[in-house]
């Protein structure tokens, strides 16, 4: 069954140049439609806070239209346009805030698209995809560029059909700094001659997975987390995987070394930059 909401069947009326919002929807079982609720707004309301409302095509039968949004998405819609305190839309789902923010969009209620653009910021990690697909589509660069960390190991491939071209080349370079930052991490390693450095040494480069490992909480708890190696298992030597030997000190100060090494480099990664792009 489709999760697509049913038409909201909306009437425009009202003297003095007024509109009543008789919000209307239809039963699932073809009953008689019943009222869910009714809105008055005067044209200079709609006029000061929305670009799109009332639709270009009303039927002369009655000022009657159809929207394709759900009656409970218009409810919220329609009380921003009241001088009045805005309801609050904290609790809405990902669902429900990414429906109603595409009815913000289409029908222009410049009250509501910062607040639709903050709402979303608590689903940039969640929902990272369905945001970059709704951002780059209304130009949120806010969002855009918040989201480009967050999905640093994201193959491009997984955004070709997401990212617009004008942001496609922008995205691929930001995420190429960060694959040759990876590349870059065997490159950087200090020489040293201890008996466990060589051991610590190929243990670290093992542990990169992805770029985000090298982002500065990562880089500490996983690749350079307690300076300690793991040897080789030889049952013949008595000397099992699962013990860990610390590294002398002198080995402990190059990691060091090391660590700051690619920390250096990853700072230096520019953020994404589409100014270019959005121009």
């Amino acid at each position: 069954m489709s999760s697509t909401p049913p038409p909201t069947f909306v009437k425009f009326e009202g003297p003095n140049n007024d509109f009543k919002f008789d919000i209307t929807l239809s039963s699932p079982l073809g009953r008689k439609q019943s009222s869910v609720f009714e809105f008055h707004l005067e044209k200079k309301y709609l006029k000061a806070n929305s670009g799109a409302l009332p639709p270009a095509k009303i039927s002369t039968d009655e000022n009657v239209v159809y929207l394709s949004e759900s009656s409970a998405t218009l409810e919220i819609l329609f009380q921003f346009m009241y001088p009045r305190r805005y309801p609050s839309i904290n609790e809405l789902t990902f669902s429900a805030l990414i429906l109603l923010a595409k009815a913000v969009e289409k029908y222009e209620v410049y009250s509501m698209i910062y607040a639709c653009q903050v709402r979303l910021q608590e689903f940039l990690v969640t929902e990272s995809k369905a945001v970059l697909a709704f951002s780059t589509k209304h130009h949120y660069m806010n969002l855009i560029i918040q989201l480009a960390p967050i999905m640093v190991d994201t193959p491009i491939s997984e955004l070709a059909n997401i990212l617009p071209s004008r942001y496609f080349k922008p995205w691929s370079i930001y995420r190429e700094s960060w694959l040759d930052a990876m590349l870059s991490v065997a490159k950087s390693v200090s020489d040293h001659s201890c008996n466990n450095w060589s051991l610590f040494v190929k243990q670290v480069l093992t542990l990169p997975e992805k770029p985000s490992d090298l982002q500065s909480a990562n880089l500490g708890s996983k690749l350079f987390s307690d300076y300690k190696v793991k040897p080789f298992a030889s049952k013949s030597k008595g000397i099992f995987s699962d013990v860990l030997i610390p590294l002398d000190q002198c080995c402990q100060s190059k990691a060091q070394e090391w660590k700051t090494k690619i920390s250096l480099q990853v700072n230096d990664i520019p953020p994404l930059c589409i100014k270019a792009a959005a121009s």
